[in-house]
């Protein structure tokens, strides 16, 4: 198996687009960049195939999917009656740590974990 890197760089899709304008093969190119093969030809078929892939697009694609998955991923943002009581035991004064073992004793069916709690905390405050 292949390093544990997660995602491409930039750098990474110039030099692919680079490679496939040269007609390289993605086992070549995933060897060069010392990434797993099925990596590279995800990226190459996620973003247009070897005919129009383009890594600046391609870079713009991935930039909004992360985007998006940090937005809607946070289940108090997406639970509003979850929200309320978050928002209330933050108002008063309670820790992250103390709303999560909270909510888990009340057995509310969605109780955050207090990862989560501090990640809402982060994006209400920007």
């Amino acid at each position: 198996m292949k390093n544990k890197k997660k995602h491409l760089q930039k750098e990474e899709r110039f030099f692919i687009e680079k490679m496939i304008k040269t007609n390289k093969s993605l086992a070549y190119i995933s060897k060069l960049l010392d990434r797993g093969i099925s990596t590279i030809s995800e990226e190459v078929s996620r973003n247009g195939g070897r005919d129009s892939y383009n890594s600046n697009k391609a870079q713009f694609e991935a930039n909004k999917r992360q985007s998006s998955k940090k937005l809607n991923s946070n289940k108090i943002i997406k639970n509003n009656k979850l929200k309320k009581q978050v928002d209330r035991y933050l108002s008063e004064g309670l820790s992250p740590e103390a709303v999560s073992k909270m909510l888990k004793n009340k057995k509310t069916s969605d109780s955050p974990s207090p990862k989560s709690v501090r990640k809402y905390l982060r994006q209400i405050r920007t």
